[in-house]
């Protein structure tokens, strides 16, 4: 059994200053911007409901949802500051995840971990998840991450966006990205990994 993994040296992790930066000459530099990602998978369809609602609760922020899951007919109606931006390559998605405020995992079913919750810790971006998203993991609340139940996503995010905008609680978000990512490399990259894995003698 192998856990799921990524590929730290590959994901750049982002600091606060240089996320600024990279908003400014995207001109995100306005508004809270707030990711999440998505295949098509029953539990993230589900998830698409939760998100609809946040959205709507939360209009002082713009919410992008990347992946395949975000051509789901769910979102045919939607609130104006929810943005499907579709299957995104690479590159694409690099310039998302090095330039967005927050990312949310409203996960409240399914089986296994989520991926998504190892790539927005290696690229350094403040989560905020349900207890049911974070399952299978190490992070802890407030130490790597933020936990909410999925109906109180909306204060959280409102709560986090305060944190974002003050200098010292700027700098304790940026303290728990960095313990995440930390805890990333030691414990889920793949090569940490592939070096814990023990093959049959005589293979």
């Amino acid at each position: 059994m192998v856990p799921n993994g990524v590929d730290t040296r590959a994901v750049r992790f982002v600091t606060r200053t240089e996320r600024r930066s990279n908003q400014c000459r995207l001109g995100l530099d306005r508004r809270l911007s707030v990711l999440f990602i998505g295949s098509w998978h029953q539990p993230n369809i589900e998830a698409l409901g939760h998100l609809k609602r946040t959205a709507h609760a939360c209009p002082e922020a713009d919410f992008l949802i990347v992946g395949s899951v975000s051509g789901h007919a769910a979102l045919e109606s939607r609130a104006d500051n929810l943005y499907p931006l579709g299957i995104l390559d690479d590159a694409e998605l690099t310039v998302v995840t090095e330039a967005v405020d927050l990312a949310v995992n409203p996960i409240t079913s399914g089986s296994s971990t989520n991926l998504k919750m190892l790539q927005y810790t290696a690229a350094g971006i403040p989560i905020l998840t349900t207890e049911f998203g974070n399952r299978g993991l190490a992070f802890r609340p407030e130490e790597h991450l933020w936990q909410a139940p999925i109906d109180e996503f909306p204060a959280a995010i409102r709560r986090l966006r305060g944190g974002l905008e003050g200098k010292q609680e700027n700098e304790r978000i940026e303290a728990v990205v960095r313990r995440a990512r930390e805890l990333v490399e030691s414990r889920y990259d793949w090569q940490t990994i592939a070096d814990k894995i023990e093959l049959p003698a005589d293979l």
